[in-house]
């Protein structure tokens, strides 16, 4: 299952945080330490309500009894980075993996899901919605730093998780 809305995010509200994220400095960001394959925006204290904008703008996606984890950082793939294949149901409960490009001036670093046969090249603003179970990666950045957003919903156990539109 795969949701793509383009748009997602305003484009006052996208330049916004990449202006934040592309004059950060270098002890603004961390390296994640499960395989070094990305950077991960710290977060930011951030006084814009852009991320509780967004927050509510995906609750209308999904049925009531989900919760969602609330975009709150900012993340970025620089030259030579890529994300390994994975999926993202760590926890019983997260039924969607959900990101949000901020820039789509780079190259490489499309989303591909190796199941489905499918690669995304990632466009300014378009929100992707998948299935926690579906395996995905993301390739190499060859040119250029990829910036986005995550956030993952999560769900009862004891009922099947849907979007609110039973897509």
């Amino acid at each position: 299952m795969l949701l793509s809305v383009d748009s997602f995010i305003k484009e006052d509200e996208r330049l916004e945080l990449l202006c934040v994220a592309h004059y950060a400095s270098k002890d603004d960001w961390s390296i994640n330490t499960g395989g070094g394959e990305y950077w991960i925006g710290n977060r930011y204290p951030f006084e814009s309500k852009i991320f509780d904008e967004l927050n509510n703008r995906i609750k209308l996606y999904f049925s009531e009894y989900q919760t969602i984890s609330p975009f709150c950082s900012i993340q970025r793939i620089a030259v030579g980075l890529g994300m390994g294949e994975h999926s993202d149901n760590y926890n019983k409960t997260c039924n969607f993996g959900c990101v949000v490009y901020l820039n789509d001036n780079f190259d490489g670093g499309e989303l591909v899901y190796p199941k489905l046969n499918k690669t995304i090249k990632p466009i300014a603003g378009r929100l992707i919605v998948h299935s926690s179970e579906e395996p995905h990666l993301v390739n190499t950045v060859l040119n250029g730093t990829r910036y986005f957003l995550s956030s993952f919903i999560y769900g009862d156990e004891t009922k099947t998780a849907k979007l609110a539109n039973n897509e």
